[in-house]
């Protein structure tokens, strides 16, 4: 039987239930307050001194202000005390032009290039398919010397590759050195797919160069690796030199189809708590593999390459990997900008992380002083590392392997 309970007693409840929660609210308040107290009064002190500091511009800075520039500068400011290596603020622009990035698109003609150690020209070193580049009858091996007009070693390299750049529509005119013949270009820039992954066969061993992680790299990595095994393969090489890494979700949609089950990555985050955020299923290739590393191999690159070997299907060859095992998230702002901050430590399947230690290759090989010297120009047939990896396959076939894949 249900017993109504008194308004008077059911008030003085309520007003006890809440006296407790203000209890316990002040309790947690003081515990806070005691910890964020200095921090609350250094941001104090910030905006104190940048109130001093657009007083004194205000009244006495000679020429005009732009406002959206100061909050940019300030922003910028921010990210930049945080003392993180990897952070970065982005304006709204910045930010328009890292999303097409990572989505794998780009705005210009469609070439990949390297400053030519001998001239100090624009060495093409990658013609893209379907670009205005491959259209317009460009070759690998083309030399570009004059942008516009004026010699590209008088207009500084980094200078001369920012004016082909451009906005889509737009034309730009050049002229190309092709052997002893001088060539005028005048093309139309438009947006297109980067190609980040290319491929080729090696006597009966597969080879894919990846040179970027993007969103348009996983299917181009697939179509790569299926066309490879059609072929015959006997094994994979996967060439990661010199690639910088990119977005960990790529890596993990490619790993996905070459590694057996198990967890790929893992991360941890400022409150100690470990994440398995990505795995791969049963399904993967069978065939050996081989990573080629080198100093510049980073981030990304270095969990694809810790992957295959902690997942037992391959061995590294070349050179001890940068060693940037910690993951950015970019945050966006209302105003378009965007912010990226380091936000955890990420682990390949062995879980130890190799973060300002990089990864060791099994297969230690140094390419000699000329392949290192002109490694832009350098063909895989001719590669001291790609041999490495081959003598690599060999000897498994032989029955005298003597480097473990999980080593």
């Amino acid at each position: 039987m249900n017993k109504k309970v008194p308004l008077g007693v059911t008030i003085a409840l309520m007003i006890i239930a809440v006296s407790v929660a203000i209890t316990i609210s002040q309790i947690v308040s003081v515990a806070y307050y005691n910890r964020d107290y200095t921090d609350v009064e250094a941001l104090k002190e910030g905006y104190t001194k940048l109130n001093e500091i657009d007083a004194i511009v205000s009244e006495n800075y000679i020429n005009d202000v732009d406002s959206g520039n100061i909050a940019d500068g300030m922003a910028a400011g921010y990210i930049a005390a945080l003392d993180d290596r990897w952070g970065a603020y982005m304006t709204a622009e910045e930010y328009k032009t890292a999303l097409q990035s990572m989505a794998g698109q780009s705005v210009g003609i469609g070439v990949s290039v390297y400053q030519d150690v001998d001239t100090g020209y624009i060495y093409i070193a990658y013609v893209m398919e379907n670009t205005p580049a491959a259209s317009s009858g460009l070759l690998k091996g083309d030399l570009i010397c004059r942008v516009n007009g004026t010699d590209v070693n008088e207009l500084g390299y980094s200078e001369a590759v920012n004016a082909i750049r451009g906005e889509s529509g737009t034309s730009i005119s050049f002229t190309v050195q092709r052997g002893s013949e001088f060539i005028d270009f005048t093309i139309v820039r438009q947006e297109y797919t980067d190609v980040s992954v290319q491929s080729k066969m090696i006597g009966n061993i597969g080879y894919i160069k990846i040179t970027d992680f993007n969103d348009s790299t996983p299917d181009q990595f697939k179509a790569a690796v299926d066309s490879m095994q059609q072929q015959g393969a006997a094994g994979l090489i996967f060439d990661l030199r010199n690639n910088g890494g990119g977005t960990l979700a790529s890596v993990e949609e490619m790993l996905d189809c070459i590694l057996p089950e198990g967890v790929l990555v893992s991360a941890e985050y400022k409150n100690g708590v470990r994440e398995e955020l990505f795995t791969s299923d049963a399904q993967c290739v069978d065939l050996p593999m081989a990573v080629l590393t080198n100093g510049s191999t980073a981030s990304a690159s270095e969990l694809f390459a810790a992957a295959v070997r902690d997942m037992g299907k391959g061995v590294l060859v070349g050179e001890k990997t940068y060693g940037k095992g910690v993951m950015q998230q970019t945050y966006n702002l209302s105003d378009g900008s965007a912010i990226r901050i380091t936000i955890a430590k990420f682990y390949p399947p062995s879980g130890v992380n190799f973060d300002g230690t990089g990864l060791e290759p099994d297969i230690a090989v140094s390419l000699t002083e000329d392949e290192s010297k002109y490694f832009y120009r350098l063909e895989p047939e001719n590669d001291s590392q790609v041999r490495a990896a081959i003598d690599y396959f060999a000897s498994l076939n032989s029955g005298t392997d003597t480097v473990s894949p999980a080593a």
